[in-house]
C-alpha cells in the first residue's frame, strides 16, 4: 500500500487525507493542535463562495475558480465519504449582498461581474459532477432590491441589496462529520499534538520529523508528503529549497459566534461590498450567528516567512479578555447599525484565524492582490506537494488536483 504524510489537519489537510485514502494510500495526518479543524478552519464563516466578493478581479479568474470549486465541493466530499451528506442541516440562510455607499466597485460594475458569473454557470449547470451543496440552482443571484424593507432598513446610504443563492456551512457541525469520517477510516491515522520540525528526502521518499509536547521526537517515513500547513507552510517549503516567488502576508482576523436574543427576529445573512466591511451569517437550525467587522476584527499583520508568536498565540485561542471585549463592542456597534437585532447578539465565543494570501497591501488598496485568489492550489515537486488553499471553498477541488498530480496527470483545467 502506498504511503503519504499529510501535514496540517485543517479543511485542506482533511480533504487531502480523504482523497488520498480513497485512492488506496495509507495516510498519516499530522497536526500541532489537539484535534482537527481547531484553528482558522473553525473560526471562519464557512461560506462556500460562488465568486461574488471577487468583482475586483476583472479577469474573472477568481470568480470562475470559486464557482467551479463551490460546485465541486459537495460531489467530491460525498465521493470520498461514500454517502450523501445532509447539507440542508448545515446551510445558513442565503446571503444578501449590500452595496456600501463608498464601495470600491459601483453597483453597475458589480452587476456586470455577477452577470458574467451567471453565464459561466449556465454553461456548467446540469453537468453530472456539479452541484451546489445538494442543489442545482437555475439562478445564482437576482436583480437588486432597494433598501427600506423590514429586513434591510435604510442606513449608511445603502441603496441596494442583491439576493443570492450563496450559503455558509455550520462549521462546528460540519467539522464533526469530517472528524468522524477521518477517525473511522481504516487507511488514515491521526497524529495530533505533534509539531512538524522538518521534512527531508530519503532514498525511498521522505522522512518527516515531528515533536510531541514532551519533547519526544518521532520520524515518520512516507513515499509522498503533502504540506497543508496554514501558518507554517512557507517555512517548511523553504527547508526543501522552495521559496515563494512573490510577496505575501499573514493577517489575523477575529470573529464572533453566538445567538440572537429571545423575541428578536432572526437577522439576514449578509456580506457588505466591496471593501473593509463585514459579514453576518445566521443558521436557522440552532439560531446561531457569526459576525465579523473587518475594521474591528483585523488585529495583526505579518510579512515574514512565518507569522510572529503573537499571531500564532491568538490563533491558538490565547486572547486577552480586554481584546475580546473590544472586538465584541466594536463589531456589534458597527454591524448592529446595519443588521436589525444584531446589537443584541449574545456572544458565546471570540475566535481568531490567520489568513495567508499573496500580496502585501490591504483590501482598501484597489491594486491589492487580496482581490484575487486564482494563483493558488497545488505546487508539485517530485513527491512533495505544497497546497495554498486560498479559501475554504477550494479545499476539496485542490485535494482532487493533488490526486491528479500524484498520478501524473495534468490537473483539470478550471472553467
Amino acid at each position: 500500500m502506498p504511503t503519504a504524510v499529510v501535514l496540517g489537519a485543517g479543511i485542506q489537510g482533511i480533504c487531502s487525507a480523504l482523497a488520498l485514502a480513497h485512492q488506496g494510500y495509507h495516510v498519516q495526518l499530522i497536526d500541532q493542535a489537539t484535534n482537527g479543524m481547531l484553528r482558522t478552519s473553525l473560526v471562519g464563516e464557512g461560506k462556500i463562495h460562488l465568486g461574488f466578493v471577487y468583482a475586483k478581479d476583472t479577469t474573472m479568474r477568481t470568480p470562475r475558480l470559486m464557482l467551479h470549486a463551490a460546485m465541486r465541493f459537495a460531489p467530491l466530499l460525498e465521493k470520498w465519504l461514500g454517502s450523501p451528506l445532509g447539507w440542508d442541516q448545515l446551510k445558513s440562510r442565503p446571503f444578501a449582498y449590500g452595496v456600501m455607499p463608498d464601495s470600491m466597485v459601483s453597483l453597475d460594475t458589480l452587476l456586470a461581474s455577477y452577470a458574467r458569473l451567471q453565464t459561466v454557470w449556465d454553461d456548467l449547470r446540469g453537468h453530472a459532477h456539479y452541484a451546489y451543496l445538494g442543489e442545482n440552482p437555475a439562478r445564482l443571484w437576482s436583480d437588486p432590491i432597494g433598501a427600506g424593507t423590514p429586513e434591510f432598513p435604510p442606513v449608511h446610504g445603502i441603496a441596494h441589496w442583491i439576493d443570492t443563492t450563496e450559503v455558509a456551512l455550520h462549521i462546528p457541525k460540519f467539522r464533526q462529520i469530517l472528524l468522524r469520517a477521518i477517525e473511522a477510516h481504516s487507511c488514515i491515522i491521526t497524529r495530533y499534538a505533534q509539531r512538524v520540525e522538518s521534512v527531508a528526502r530519503t532514498a525511498h521518499g521522505f522522512c518527516t520529523t515531528i515533536c510531541a509536547p514532551s519533547g519526544a521526537r518521532t520520524h515518520v517515513e512516507s513515499e509522498i508528503v503533502v504540506n497543508c500547513l496554514w501558518a507554517g507552510r512557507l517555512q517548511l517549503d523553504a527547508q526543501l529549497g522552495l521559496m515563494p516567488t512573490r510577496p505575501w502576508s499573514y493577517r489575523l482576523k477575529y470573529s464572533l459566534r453566538g445567538t440572537i436574543a429571545p423575541n428578536t427576529p432572526p437577522p439576514p445573512t449578509v456580506t457588505l461590498v466591496l471593501g473593509r466591511y463585514g459579514d453576518v451569517v445566521w443558521w436557522p437550525q440552532d439560531n446561531s450567528v457569526y459576525a465579523s467587522w473587518y475594521p474591528a476584527c483585523l488585529q495583526g499583520w505579518s510579512q515574514e516567512l512565518a507569522p510572529d508568536s503573537d499571531l500564532l498565540a491568538a490563533a491558538a485561542g490565547e486572547i486577552s479578555p480586554s481584546t475580546k471585549q473590544q472586538v465584541i463592542a466594536d463589531t456589534l456597534n458597527a454591524l448592529g447599525a446595519i443588521v436589525p437585532g444584531l446589537g443584541r447578539m449574545a456572544v458565546t465565543s471570540v475566535g481568531a484565524g490567520i489568513i495567508f494570501a499573496w500580496g502585501q497591501s490591504d483590501i482598501d488598496d484597489p491594486a491589492s492582490a487580496l482581490h484575487q485568489r486564482a494563483d493558488t492550489g497545488v505546487l508539485a515537486h517530485d513527491g512533495y506537494f505544497s497546497i495554498n488553499t486560498g479559501k475554504f471553498t477550494t479545499a476539496p477541488l485542490f485535494a482532487q488536483q493533488l490526486v491528479e498530480h500524484v498520478h501524473g496527470k495534468i490537473p483539470s483545467l478550471l472553467v
